[in-house]
């Protein structure tokens, strides 16, 4: 069975996500979806959902405007982002059409 958003590949949505190694938009994942990204409990979760609202997040260093995400957790979470995507997980990791160097 696919879950790489393939036709006829089951919708894969939320944590989930992280699972199948699809990867989360930080612009549209919501809270619960967030926190199972590593280094990224709840509070860190809101704080990401709740600083939308400033612009959305077009690179993985546009993350670390959250109050509490520095280089640490941005290099922990890069391998499970995408940013731009589609529903089906297409996108960058990085924003920049590359993926993150440390990313599996």
């Amino acid at each position: 069975m696919r879950c790489d958003g393939a036709p006829g590949a089951p919708d894969v949505r939320g944590p989930a996500r992280v699972l199948f190694g699809l990867g989360l938009d930080p612009n549209t994942a919501d809270v619960s979806a967030l926190e199972a990204l590593p280094g990224v409990g709840p509070a860190r979760a809101e704080a990401i959902v709740a600083d939308r609202t400033r612009g959305a997040y077009r690179k993985l260093a546009d993350l670390g405007r959250v109050h509490g995400i520095g280089p640490v957790t941005l290099r922990r979470a890069a391998p499970w982002l995408v940013f731009g995507a589609d529903e089906r997980g297409a996108g960058s990791l990085t924003g920049d059409g590359g993926t993150h160097p440390e990313a599996p």
